[in-house]
């Protein structure tokens, strides 16, 4: 018996496919922050001694090759034109946005772009952030203005990609002037999509496009989110960019667990998304029922007040659901009480749902307190599995630091570890996450890295 469920324990550990990985898709998003400043970087990080050659791709073209090794993360200068447009020509059409990147051996990926006041990181799934089924994490807006909107983009990895978009509010008008209750196009490898609406063409554009389905023929990378974002009910005029990669719904949980970012859990700010993907999805917080439940496509925002203090100002958040769904953490990058505006400095992360067979290492991550030459305060959150044993560069955790329980679910503690720098690997004794809440000023941004079950 202990034999069979060895083998059963690394078959399941098999199909588990990190953000670690050989293949990495970027899909293009619409920026209506305007482009003020706008520097982007792609950031490559192995756990691989020997280095090796990492090619970067637009519309099929090689852009350039590096070589990448533990020790030895990649910055890379990309053109805003891949992936941020502010041009109206380049939505609701294929277009020749996106971004492939392929090496030889896996590596991690992620996409980190500045602009004025602005931040925002896309960390890259790997092969596990391309399928065919998804549902839009786009955040539900409760401020207009001319410069907030909602956008989805979408990329092809095969030729003669069918995609079809349904499922939202019908009277959403984009950005183009239309209004249709779905939009379907045709594209072929390396070729891009963007939709876009702008809070202040309709009310129904503050959350229609929000949890909107896509369904393709061929796998595509989605990423979704606000360019910029407003969502809390006590400031509807201060913003940031809100953007990450989403995954297929055959990479979904339904256990999950949060840890609050830099912002009080007073201010909206500190906030979870959840989409269903199911119809009577019944949601449960630190292990009590919320009487909440959804049906597919709907949404709830978890109110500030679900995160508990678990000693030291040390909040975390249990999440779990009866059917699988989607949930996007929404944080503030900086704190109000340091006499930064923390309403101006967002910062979204998709969360990826727990499983005891997830890697037990994040080795590495590059340059973690960087945006090109700008360096900010950054915050490392460590989920891992009760009675780990964890390291931060073969050190050990500081106990007030953690680990802390999670309310409601035995099974998972979390740390917290403030003023992160340079190269980071995360060690554990048992199945790990980790995710970053970062800021300064009015920029702020989320990270996060983890693993995610493959379809069998």
């Amino acid at each position: 018996m202990k034999k069979l469920l060895l083998t059963i324990c690394t078959f399941l550990c098999l199909l588990f496919n990190a953000q670690l990985d050989t293949d990495h898709w970027f899909a293009p998003m619409s920026a209506k922050a305007g482009s003020n400043n706008l520097d982007g970087y792609l950031y490559l990080s192995t756990n691989e001694a020997t280095p090796f050659d990492v090619q970067i791709f637009n519309n099929n073209t090689l852009y350039t090759t590096v070589q990448v090794s533990k020790g030895n993360p990649v910055q890379l200068v990309i053109p805003n034109y891949f992936l941020i447009t502010t041009n109206p020509g380049d939505l609701f059409t294929p277009n020749a946005m996106g971004m492939y990147v392929k090496g030889s051996k896996k590596f991690f990926a992620n996409y980190r772009f500045s602009l004025q006041n602005h931040a925002e990181i896309i960390t890259s799934k790997g092969l596990a952030g391309l399928g065919t089924t998804f549902y839009a994490g786009v955040v539900p807006i409760t401020g207009i203005a001319s410069y907030v909107n909602s956008t989805i983009g979408i990329t092809a990895t095969e030729d003669n990609t069918s995609v079809v978009v349904s499922g939202y509010n019908p009277n959403v008008v984009f950005s183009d002037g239309s209004s249709s209750p779905n939009k379907t196009f045709v594209l072929n490898k390396g070729q891009s999509y963007i939709l876009d609406a702008t809070s202040t063409d309709s009310l129904y554009n503050l959350d229609g496009l929000t949890g909107a389905k896509i369904e393709s023929t061929k796998p595509i990378s989605v990423t979704n989110g606000n360019f910029n974002g407003i969502y809390t009910d006590f400031n509807f005029t201060n913003n940031d960019v809100l953007m990450d990669q989403a995954v297929p719904v055959d990479r979904l949980g339904k256990d999950f667990v949060v840890v609050k970012g830099n912002g009080s859990n007073t201010s909206g700010m500190e906030t979870a998304l959840i989409i269903a993907t199911e119809d009577n999805t019944q949601l449960t917080f630190n292990g009590t029922a919320s009487g909440v439940t959804l049906n597919t496509g709907q949404y709830f925002r978890v109110p500030s007040s679900n995160y508990i203090d678990q000693g030291g100002g040390n909040y975390n958040m249990g999440i779990t659901s009866n059917k699988n769904i989607y949930v996007y953490q929404l944080l503030a990058g900086v704190s109000g009480a340091t006499g930064a505006n923390e309403y101006a400095t967002g910062g979204m992360n998709f969360i990826p749902p727990l499983s005891c067979f997830m890697p037990n290492k994040v080795d590495e991550i590059g340059f973690i307190n960087r945006i090109g030459s700008q360096t900010f305060s950054t915050r490392l959150n460590i989920i891992t599995q009760t009675g780990a044993t964890v390291t931060l560069n073969s050190n050990p955790i500081a106990a007030a630091n953690g680990p802390y329980p999670v309310t409601g679910n035995p099974n998972w503690v979390t740390y917290t570890i403030p003023n992160v720098m340079g190269n980071i690997t995360v060690n554990s004794t048992k199945s790990v996450t980790a995710g970053i809440a970062a800021g300064s000023g009015a920029v702020g941004y989320g990270g996060y890295f983890a693993g995610f079950l493959l379809s069998l």
